[in-house]
Formats: structure tokens, C-alpha cells, sequence
């Protein structure tokens, strides 16, 4: 090839002469041996590449096309076609010629318009300049202290770019823009930049007192050339829009104009958001014109957006038919659903799957949830005629499960103000929701009795205060988030009560965390009471015992101490809501199961070989307890494979066996045993609990009040009969009956249910309150 630079050759074409020698061989670093002959033909006015090699080597720009891409009419063999159409002709002529050693077709990307679907063309134009190269370093130092979100886009998407900054072409041939304030003189090309409306008024000779700054206005203004006193005009190109875009900060105060104190109180911003494209639009040309201006960044952070999805992870598109409909889910589900799953989807900054029922989905997990926590506390605080005025408990004074939920919403509120410090939107709403999910199915679920207990004492103005100072601060903390459900709460809690608060929660500060609410020793032993419940759940769904058949005991492993604390002060939610007798500690569970060891093949497989069956063998005979206690003291075990061989704990697979009459149920650090023995007794207590959920179940059939007392009959076998007998006095005052018979009036209408193998018939009768 460097034999080749420097000869002259003949061009296949000469329509048009060049100005200086043209048709020679240079040498270019892009020209690739893996294909083709090594050679290229360039053309400077139709690509970057060329154009480069041309300002190098001196070379002519030599331009056959107009601006609609036809050749001009000194290409008179094809003068007026539109050049991809002129293809085929071009590539006969030149075989006629006898100059043509191969065609054919070569399948690369080429871009089009995303508008009409037309082939684009490179045309080199000349266009104004911002020199940007110069003050690549500059760029580089301001971008050092935006804090970017993600953080790898400052130093790599938007990095690079300003690595390899261009020089700024901004100006555009068109009529809708800014028209750049650039005058030229057409005798002595002299050039000036106006910088005001007064300054253009001071130097022109027609510039009206009202001149409107667009096209064609603007274009009528002269003005007089200093050095020569002909006629200037200015030039008709508009700037690019973004430099309209870069201008925001400044033109929003129509500095420096004007507002220069609301500037300089605004400069530079908290922050700005924008899709992940702008890196190379917005984001860099509002630093482009903040360092030319200030040299300074006009943004301290930047969130950085990636796209929304469909459901499959495939780019919306309408040509697709896979554009989630505004309206459809706005009118269905609501705004407030859908912020909801744009916000806990995934953080901003990462590609975020959205449809139908991902929005669905966030209405039933949350909205629906902490709806019905409302409408549990209206319905109760309705038949009670509950008003926040009257009532005021110290926190001291009030229940442990008052202070439980006081103590986590006042961790969960500094959480989300930390959260916000980094714009972590998602971890803040999921904590949001994971506290609604612990207020639902346990505060609540634990309180119930407390609300809908006759006698009103202490305990039920403790758990009302609790639970509307709840739903008042959720509704504060949710006002970013699903601002409609927020004020409707805010609304009926705060403002049907407090008319001289403010008129919306939009205009209330967010919740302060409280650090004197905060019980972390409390919270704490609470995740582990309701870790055990958790975990004695999920053991009575593998022994397919229903949580209304009693058992006797349950065994709670402890390792620490706050464990054994937890379970001593809270047994009876453990005893309720798993439906024990009674609940016991222990170190660990091994007495009631055989430890069963064998070899993990994962993380031995290759390190022994041959050796698994003998180490199976020696695991086998081993005394499971003895090998868990040598693990524990000393993080090994030793066994005697033609030599010493330690095992850790990763080594091994560790099984638990239960004993007759027992379960044991592992889930992470928790470990507890169930006795699985019913007694005669024990299942009396079970049918008993199955008829009151039946009696329930009529009672939400007739829509009755929550106070409504009725009469009961309940009709069934002698044994069903004598459960009810025993049970009477449990099964009441469950379904606040005032008695019940096992004889059926004649106008008594009775409902049939299936109990196992027998069936119980069931009616119910309101009574009259006067």
C-alpha cells in the first residue's frame, strides 16, 4: 500500500473539474485488508471520515447534489435523479466502459428517516461553530462534580463524549428557530454578534421600537458596516434547538436581563432528569453553555432515565401495538396505581418493566391494602363515634403493639428522608409498602379485638389514637407518591376535624422522623416474634393441620438472649396466632429429630473424586449431634479419608429427621418444632373454631352491623352436639350470640356446611336492640 501513496489515477467520472489536483492515492488509517482490495474511493462532501483525509491532505470538497439529494445539472447523464435511484445506471455505464471488476451488494446498517422511511445522506454544508475542543478540559473538570444516578454514566456514556467533544455546528437552515444575532457586511464580509435588543437598535437604521425576534422580522434589520458603510444583514441560519435548550437556566429569568438576584439564587440546580439520550442532548448542552458562560456545572445532580418497557421487555412502539394506553389504566386503575408501580418497579436509572398488569398488580399489593386499612378505622371509628380531640395517651402509657407500629413508622420516616438525599425512589416506596404489608396483617390483625371490644376503656382509645396518627402521617408521607389517595385520607382525618389546618396535604411539609418514638430493642424482638410465627405457619401447611385445629406446643429455638426476651413477652401473639397451648425455648431442636449428614458434591465433587462414596460412608455412621456441635465450636469437622480431612459447614448437607408426634420447620437463622399429637380435646377446641367461622360467614351473608347480637341454632351429630355444649360459652362470645340452641324452630331457615365427613346445618336470628 505504500508503494501506492502518491500516484495519480483517472476518475471514472469527470463532470466537474476540481479547483486543485485531486485524484491521487493517500494513505488513511480506517481502510481495512479483511475485505475489499485495500483501496477506497472518498468522497469529501458526502462523509466525516473523508472529509478528515481531505482537511489533511489539502484535497478539493467537490459537491454534485442539491439539498433534496438529486444530482445537479452539471452530472447531466443523471442531472435531476435522486442519487439512490441512480445506482443501477451508474454501475451499467461503468461495466459498458470495460471499467468495472465486481459488483454486488454489501447488507450494512444505513440510516433513515424515522418520519417517512427515506434513505438520509451525509452532505457536508457549511455551517457556525462553537468551538467546544477547546474547552474539552474544562468540560471534564465542571462534569467531575455532578453527581451523576447511575454513577457509571459520568465517567462512561457521558465521559467519553466529552473525551472526544466535537466543535458545536449551531447554526441550521431553517425558517422555525432562533435567528442566530450574527450581521455580515456583503462588500467586506466584516462580521458582529448583537447582544441586545438595544444594542441592535443603537446600530441599525430601520429597527422598529415593537421588532418581533423571529424570521422574517428580524431579517429586514440593517445595519450600517463600520468599515466599509455598506450594507449588512444578517445571516440566515437559526440556531440549533438545543442550544434553546442549553439557554433553560438563563432564559427562564430572562438574564441577564433581568432577575439577576432569583438567578443567582437558583444556579445551579439541585437537580435535573431526563432519558438516558440526553446525555449527548440536554445534559451536555447545558454544561456546553454553563462552561463557556461560568465555567462552572449549572446542575449539581442528574438522574438519568432509562426506558420504560412493555411487559416482556420489549421498546414500546404503536407500530408494535405494545404502547401501554394512558387512558385505559387512568380510567381503570388510576393515577395513583400507576406512579405506584412506575415507582416500585425498579429504580429510574434502570429499565423498567410497565403494563396492564403490573399496574393491576400495584393496586391489589398496596392501594387496596392501605384502602382497606382506612376503611377498617372508619367503619369502627363510625359505631364509636371516634374524635382524635378527646383523646390523648401518652405513648408510654399506650399498648406494645401501639408503640411497635409508632416506633417503625418513625424508623421508616427517616429511612425515606435518606432515601431521598439519593433520589432512591424505589427503596423508599418499597419500605413504604413492606410498613403498610406489617400494619395490615399484624398491628391490625392483633388489634382487632381491642376495636371492636364492647367496653371503652384505656386499650381501645390507645389502639384508635394509634392507628389515625398512622394513617395522618401516611398520608403526609404518601403525598409525593400517589398524591389522590393521600388527600382523600388527609381530607376526612385531618381537615373534617381540624378546619384550621391547612386546606390540602400538598401543602404540608413531609413527616419528621421522631427519635424519641423509636424502640429499636422493641422492633426488633417483634421481627423475631413474627419470624416465628412466620416460619410455625409455613410448618402447618406442610403438615396440612389448618391454624384453627389447636396443638399443644410449640419449641422455639434461641441462640441469643433478646430472643428468649422476645418470646417470654410476646408468647400470647405466638399462642394466638398459631394456635398453640403453650410455647417453649430451647437451645436447640435435636432431641426431636435424627441428624441426618451427607456429603455436599458441589463443593466436594471435584476436590475428591472417587473419595465421595468412603466420606458418604463415614457421614452415615456419624453421630449428627456430635458432628453439629464440633461445627459450632470449631467451624469444622474432622473425618478420616486416608488422612485428616476437614469439613465446613459448606461441605455438608445437614437434614433434620422429626421424631413421631413432631415437626420441625427450618426458614434462614429460625428453627421451630410443632407437636403434632391431637388430643380428643384439642380437636373439640378445632370444631368449635370451625363453626364460629361458619356462623361468621352468615353473619357477612346478612350484612349484619358489627354489633348486632343474634341467636344461634346449630343442628348436627351427637358428637357435633356435644362440642357445641362444651364450647358454648368461646362460640358466643365469638359471634356475639346470645344463646344457642340444638333445636330448630319450624319457621327457622338453616344453612348447610361441611365439617371433614359431617354435616352441620346452621341458622341465625337477629335480635331487636332497643
Amino acid at each position: 500500500g505504500s508503494q501506492l501513496v502518491g500516484k495519480k489515477y483517472k476518475p471514472l467520472f469527470s463532470f466537474i473539474e476540481p479547483e486543485k489536483p485531486a485524484h491521487y492515492v493517500v494513505s488513511a488509517g480506517f481502510v481495512g485488508l479483511d475485505e475489499g482490495t485495500g483501496i477506497v474511493h472518498i468522497a469529501p462532501a458526502f462523509g466525516a471520515d473523508d472529509m478528515d483525509i481531505a482537511r489533511e491532505q489539502d484535497l478539493p470538497v467537490i459537491m454534485t447534489i442539491n439539498g433534496a439529494g438529486e444530482f445537479l445539472p452539471e452530472v447531466d447523464r443523471w442531472a435531476g435523479t435522486f442519487v439512490k435511484d441512480a445506482d443501477t445506471d451508474i454501475i451499467v455505464d461503468i461495466k459498458k466502459r470495460g471499467l468495472l471488476f465486481k459488483s454486488g451488494k454489501i447488507f450494512h446498517t444505513y440510516p433513515f428517516c424515522w418520519r417517512c422511511d427515506s434513505p438520509l445522506l451525509y452532505l457536508a454544508k457549511p455551517s457556525w461553530y462553537i468551538q467546544m475542543s477547546k474547552l474539552r478540559d474544562r468540560l471534564l473538570k465542571n462534569n467531575s462534580e455532578i453527581n451523576w444516578y447511575p454513577n457509571h454514566i459520568k465517567e462512561g456514556r457521558f465521559g467519553d463524549w466529552l473525551r472526544e467533544v466535537k466543535d458545536w455546528a449551531i447554526s441550521r437552515e431553517r425558517y422555525w428557530g432562533t435567528p442566530i444575532p450574527i450581521w455580515v457586511c456583503g462588500e467586506c464580509d466584516h462580521t458582529i454578534a448583537i447582544g441586545s435588543i438595544a444594542e441592535l437598535k443603537e446600530k441599525s437604521n430601520n429597527c422598529p421600537d415593537d421588532i418581533e425576534l423571529h424570521r422574517p422580522y428580524v431579517d429586514d434589520v440593517e445595519i450600517t458596516c463600520e468599515k466599509c458603510g455598506k450594507v449588512m444583514k444578517r445571516i440566515p441560519e437559526v440556531a440549533d434547538c438545543w442550544f434553546d435548550s442549553g439557554s433553560m437556566p438563563y432564559a427562564q429569568w430572562h438574564w441577564p436581563f433581568e432577575n439577576k438576584d432569583k438567578f443567582e439564587t437558583h444556579f445551579p440546580a439541585d437537580f435535573i432528569s431526563e432519558a438516558i439520550d440526553q446525555t449527548r442532548g440536554w445534559f451536555y448542552t447545558l454544561l456546553a453553555i454553563s462552561t463557556i458562560l461560568f465555567d462552572k456545572t449549572p446542575f449539581k445532580n442528574v438522574i438519568c432515565l432509562e426506558l420504560i418497557v412493555d411487559e416482556n421487555g420489549q421498546k414500546m412502539s404503536k407500530s408494535k401495538g405494545n404502547v401501554l394506553d394512558p387512558w385505559l389504566v387512568l380510567n381503570n386503575q388510576g393515577a395513583d396505581a400507576l406512579r405506584w408501580a412506575i415507582y416500585t418497579a425498579s429504580p429510574p436509572w434502570t429499565t423498567s418493566r410497565l403494563g396492564e398488569n403490573t399496574v393491576t398488580e400495584s393496586f391489589r399489593n398496596f392501594l387496596l391494602s392501605i384502602r382497606n386499612i382506612y376503611k377498617f378505622f372508619q367503619m369502627y371509628a363510625n359505631v364509636d363515634n371516634y374524635d382524635p380531640r378527646k383523646i390523648d395517651i401518652p405513648l408510654e402509657k399506650r399498648h406494645f403493639l401501639d408503640k411497635w407500629i409508632i416506633s417503625e413508622m418513625n424508623t421508616l420516616i427517616g429511612y425515606v428522608h435518606d432515601e431521598f438525599k439519593t433520589f432512591g425512589i424505589t427503596h423508599a416506596t418499597r419500605e413504604i409498602a413492606k410498613f403498610v404489608d406489617n400494619l395490615a396483617n399484624w398491628y391490625i390483625r392483633r388489634s382487632r379485638r381491642r376495636f371492636w371490644k364492647s367496653e371503652d376503656d384505656n386499650d381501645k382509645s390507645s389502639a384508635y389514637q394509634t392507628l389515625y396518627e398512622v394513617l395522618v402521617t401516611m398520608s403526609h408521607l404518601l403525598s409525593p407518591f400517589t398524591p389522590f389517595i393521600a388527600e382523600k385520607f388527609y381530607q376526612n382525618l385531618v381537615v373534617a376535624f381540624y378546619p384550621d389546618k391547612p386546606e390540602s396535604v400538598h401543602l404540608v411539609g413531609l413527616p419528621v422522623m421522631n427519635p424519641n418514638k423509636i424502640d429499636k430493642d422493641l422492633e426488633q424482638e417483634m421481627k423475631f416474634v413474627r419470624d416465628v410465627v412466620s416460619v410455625g405457619l409455613k410448618a402447618r401447611k406442610a403438615i396440612r393441620i389448618k391454624v384453627r385445629q389447636p396443638l399443644s406446643t410449640i419449641t422455639v429455638r434461641c441462640n441469643e438472649e433478646f430472643q428468649e426476651k422476645a418470646v417470654e413477652k410476646y408468647s400470647e401473639l405466638i399462642l394466638e396466632e398459631l394456635n398453640v397451648k403453650s410455647v417453649e425455648t430451647r437451645n436447640n431442636l435435636d432431641d426431636f429429630c435424627k441428624i441426618l449428614i451427607k456429603p455436599n458434591l458441589r463443593t466436594l465433587g471435584k476436590k475428591l473424586g472417587s473419595k465421595i462414596p468412603q466420606l458418604k460412608k463415614e457421614l452415615e455412621n456419624a453421630d449428627g449431634q456430635e458432628v453439629l456441635r464440633s461445627l459450632e465450636k470449631d467451624s469444622n469437622y474432622s473425618v478420616d479419608i486416608d488422612g485428616e480431612l476437614l469439613l465446613t459447614k459448606e461441605d455438608l448437607l445437614i437434614e433434620r429427621k422429626s421424631d413421631e408426634g413432631c415437626f420441625i420447620e427450618t426458614d434462614g437463622s429460625i428453627d421451630i418444632m410443632l407437636d403434632t399429637t391431637i388430643t380428643p380435646e384439642l380437636m373439640k377446641e378445632g370444631i368449635a373454631r370451625e363453626i364460629v367461622r361458619m356462623i361468621q360467614s352468615l353473619r357477612k351473608e346478612a350484612d349484619f352491623i358489627l354489633d348486632q347480637k343474634i341467636k344461634t341454632v346449630v343442628i348436627g351429630s351427637k358428637e357435633i352436639c356435644e362440642v357445641v355444649q362444651s364450647q358454648a360459652e368461646y362460640i358466643q362470645r365469638e359471634t356475639l350470640s346470645v344463646s344457642i340452641s340444638m333445636e330448630c324452630p319450624p319457621s327457622q331457615e338453616l344453612q348447610e356446611f361441611q365439617l371433614d365427613t359431617e354435616k352441620i346445618r346452621i341458622g341465625i336470628t337477629p335480635i331487636t336492640q332497643k
